[in-house]
């Protein structure tokens, strides 16, 4: 996925309380990937994946947009 479709994500509404779990996990763990982002979380997986694909829509998680986006993704705090 790229920029281009990152882009209408940003709008969309974002549960503040999963948000602020999935940024707090992601200071924590030592090689934070998307796949174990969403695995250490304790809601619906659909519901974690959404939600970390909103946050890099926001910014508020950097990834490197030059190469595709997958579960061995590495995540950064921005």
């Amino acid at each position: 996925m790229n920029a281009k479709q990152l882009l209408p994500l940003r709008k969309l509404p974002i549960d503040r309380e999963i948000a602020i779990r999935l940024l707090t996990t992601v200071g924590s763990l030592e090689r934070p990937t998307f796949g174990r982002l969403v695995a250490t979380q304790k809601v619906n997986r659909s519901v974690a994946v959404a939600t970390v694909w909103r946050l890099i829509a926001r910014g508020q998680l950097r990834v490197d947009l030059t190469t595709p986006i997958t579960l061995n993704t590495m995540l950064a705090l921005p």
